[in-house]
């Protein structure tokens, strides 16, 4: 049985209240929920038993929680946490690991590799740093136009945007001091391509949903 507008708007606004605010997300549970509802309408159960039934199955998925991979400090959902960081997971582990070499290298200050043509070097992989920080301003811009709030706008907002201030930071470095590239240099580089591969998936992923599901 096919709901009515009044009846999708209710269950729309059950998915604001619980604060399902992330388009991305909301379409991905408002289908489960006028799909389970439908069913039960098709075996002659009332909307109001239909909607009950469905929204206590999801009640526990919706409360609201943290965690680690997507930040203590933003508290959403249990199923939009979860579904962020299925998505940031690996990302963070990567993160994570270049973290770790670059504590050794604060540890082994001594590990040095020299680097031929040092200056020409420096100005390529400040010119890169750079470009990542471009990069990163213009795919936001081009994500706040769009005026879609999905989930991948929110990994953008609080995993990425932090990398614009790579150049500054490298400016205020020793790199490549001596000629010499030390493990500090070689996490900060390898920083940045991971950062720039994450939010290239990022941003692509945030257009092709507005593509698919809102164009």
């Amino acid at each position: 049985m096919e709901l009515t507008t009044l009846q999708i708007q209710r269950v729309e606004n059950y998915l604001k209240h619980k604060g399902i605010y992330y388009e991305d997300i909301k379409i991905e549970i408002l289908d489960h929920l006028l799909s389970d509802i439908e069913d039960q309408m098709h075996n002659k159960i009332s909307f109001e038993d239909a909607f009950y039934n469905s929204t206590r199955k999801w009640d526990s998925l919706l409360i609201y929680s943290s965690s680690f991979h997507t930040g203590y400090a933003y508290s959403k959902p249990k199923f939009v946490i979860e579904k962020l960081k299925t998505f940031v997971k690996y990302n963070n582990y990567k993160i994570f690991s270049i973290t770790i070499l670059l504590i050794l290298g604060i540890k082994l200050n001594k590990f040095e590799i020299a680097v031929p043509h040092a200056s020409i070097v420096s100005t390529i992989v400040n010119g890169w740093f750079i470009f990542c920080s471009a990069a990163i301003i213009i795919s936001y811009i081009f994500i706040l136009l769009k005026k879609v709030k999905t989930s991948y706008r929110f990994v953008f907002e609080t995993q990425i945007l932090g990398y614009l201030f790579f150049p500054l930071f490298m400016r205020g470095s020793n790199f490549l001091k001596n000629g010499n590239a030390d493990l500090f240099d070689l996490s900060m580089i390898l920083y940045s391509i991971v950062i720039v591969h994450f939010a290239i998936k990022v941003f692509r992923k945030h257009l092709e949903f507005i593509k698919t599901n809102i164009a």
